[in-house]
């Protein structure tokens, strides 16, 4: 798969981007600690966020939660940049497409290696991983810009703040968090 990168990413495009992964992270029950823009020249920024306990990526549910995280960074520089979604990427989506393919390679190996069972639940893995966070983008869209918008002004948003911002554009964000939040029956935490 070959990606374009444009050479100057726009901070509007980067912050939506950032935004993305901090919105899914949210809708998926995990609290970001911030996130930031790195550095205004070369246009990185960063979503660091905690998970309930520490990531399995042999545990089905977590990898997906982790890939609908990743995903949703590139969903949400595709809406904003109005491109297919491996047409024109910045830096950041593409290491996110990369990262997302080596989680998979690491559940079911690389995907010409691996027997064609294998290939067919990796690949259905990441259409659903992709149409989750597509789903979440759009959903939460408004939590998005909010913070887009704050990250382009301040260069960083964090704990409390950060959550306040985002549940605050997309109050039924706050409810997305306790219910993933909250264990069920059938799935312990």
């Amino acid at each position: 798969m070959e990606v374009s990168r444009p050479r100057r990413t726009s901070p509007r495009v980067l912050a939506r981007h950032e935004a993305g992964h901090c919105v899914a992270a949210i809708a998926m029950g995990w609290r970001p600690r911030y996130v930031r823009i790195l550095d205004a020249f070369d246009r990185e920024g960063e979503t660091a966020y905690y998970a309930r306990r520490s990531i399995s990526m042999y545990h089905a549910g977590e990898r997906l939660r982790r890939l609908v995280i990743l995903f949703a960074g590139v969903e949400a520089e595709r809406r904003v940049s109005h491109a297919p979604i491996f047409s024109t990427l910045t830096d950041a989506g593409a290491g996110d497409l990369d990262r997302i393919c080596s989680i998979l390679d690491e559940s079911y190996g690389p995907w010409a290696d691996a027997p064609p069972p294998f290939q067919q639940m990796r690949d259905r893995e990441q259409e659903r991983a992709r149409t989750l966070a597509r789903d979440v983008v759009q959903v939460y869209w408004p939590a998005v810009e909010a913070i887009a918008d704050s990250l382009v002004l301040d260069g960083k948003l964090s704990g409390k703040t950060l959550f306040q911002v985002a549940t605050g554009a997309t109050p039924s964000l706050a409810s997305a968090f306790r219910r993933a939040r909250t264990p069920s029956p059938s799935r312990p935490r």
